[in-house]
């Protein structure tokens, strides 16, 4: 498409079929305010960043070795303010986060093949890795102001913080299986040098 001779580089280098790659991307935040009475107010805010990569990364021609990889972060925050008095404030936070990715190959029953030297690998590096992170947590702030006394004006903040986080994720390394030929000879013959593969359940311990 660009005219450019590939002759003009001479006999032996490596040569690369490709594809265009593209992604899906989204950002949206969002935010509430409201004014419930003269003593109260509440914020209500949102975020989510998306991003996915559906044609997939690194890929051959027709895709063989590439991987995917889709990312998606979302947060919900409340705040909640009250005045108890002339001198006495009263702070709430209510906050929850999510991270979801999931990292796997396009053709995840493909086996590797690798080791035919000087003509190509096939089937992608990528393992299935899916990752989902959950976090909650709580936050108070009781802040007074006490005047009139002996040592001048003073504040006293007192607080509570409670968080929880639940990560559930595994790593299936090598689950396809990974075939090695000594060379491209053997390959079309059928008879690989070596094979690897695990097996079993990556969310067990």
């Amino acid at each position: 498409d660009n005219n450019i001779d590939i002759a003009r580089f001479g006999t032996g280098g490596t040569q690369r079929l490709a594809r265009p790659e593209f992604v899906d991307v989204h950002k949206a935040t969002a935010r509430i305010d409201q004014q419930v009475n003269t003593d109260q107010y509440f914020t209500v805010r949102y975020l989510l960043d998306s991003n996915d990569q559906p044609s997939g990364q690194s890929g051959t021609l027709l895709d063989y070795n590439g991987g995917r990889t889709y990312l998606k972060t979302q947060y919900l925050n409340f705040n909640h303010k009250w005045v108890l008095g002339a001198n006495t404030l009263n702070e709430a936070y209510v906050q929850y986060g999510n991270h979801d990715e999931q990292i796997d190959a396009i053709y995840n029953k493909i086996p590797r093949i690798n080791g035919v030297s000087g003509a190509f690998d096939l089937g992608s590096t990528t393992s299935y890795n899916p990752v989902n992170n959950h976090v909650l947590a709580f936050n108070n702030n009781l802040t007074k102001t006490i005047a009139g006394t002996r040592t001048g004006e003073h504040v006293l903040k007192l607080g509570a913080q409670l968080k929880v986080l639940r990560s559930d994720s595994l790593f299936d390394s090598n689950f396809r299986g990974t075939w090695t030929f000594p060379n491209t000879a053997a390959f079309l013959a059928g008879t690989p040098s070596r094979y690897t593969a695990n097996q079993g359940d990556s969310e067990l311990e």
